[in-house]
């Protein structure tokens, strides 16, 4: 278990990595913060978590909460999301224009780079293998997942 603030455009995003499940997750409100520039990304995060579950999207089941610091020093219960959830969230929910939409779509694939090369470099171990790549391909697109 491994904890950390990572930095995308100086600022910090929460994380939290998980050795058993080789998996990061990201603090939800802290990426929708940088996304959208909201001045109250907890408000944002929870007026469209309600969007989401009156739609019956999987996304918010699916997403979990961990213990993570927050600016006062406390651990607080956060709405967690791992690099798979975060990117369909970006890519499905989040309001952005057309050029928006590019720079979003760059910023996650970007943290989601990022953080694969940093688990490979730590397990040794490539985390797309011939076998999950072919699961991955057959997981259903996030426009399709309502």
């Amino acid at each position: 278990m491994e904890r950390r603030i990572k930095m995308f455009d100086q600022k910090k995003i929460r994380s939290h990595g998980d050795s058993d499940l080789e998996k990061w997750f990201f603090a939800i409100t802290d990426i929708v913060g940088i996304l959208t520039d909201s001045p109250n990304p907890r408000k944002y995060w929870s007026v469209l978590k309600g969007r989401l579950k009156k739609e019956g999207s999987q996304l918010t089941t699916v997403c979990s909460q961990l213990k993570l610091i927050a600016t006062d020093g406390k651990s607080y219960l956060t709405d967690v999301a791992d690099t798979e959830q975060m990117l369909r969230l970006i890519q499905s929910k989040l309001p952005a224009t057309f050029d928006e939409s590019k720079e979003i779509a760059h910023t996650g694939g970007s943290i989601a780079g990022n953080t694969r090369k940093q688990i490979e470099a730590k397990t040794g171990k490539k985390i797309v293998s011939r076998d999950n790549a072919k699961i991955l391909a057959n997981v259903r697109k996030p426009d399709e997942l309502q």
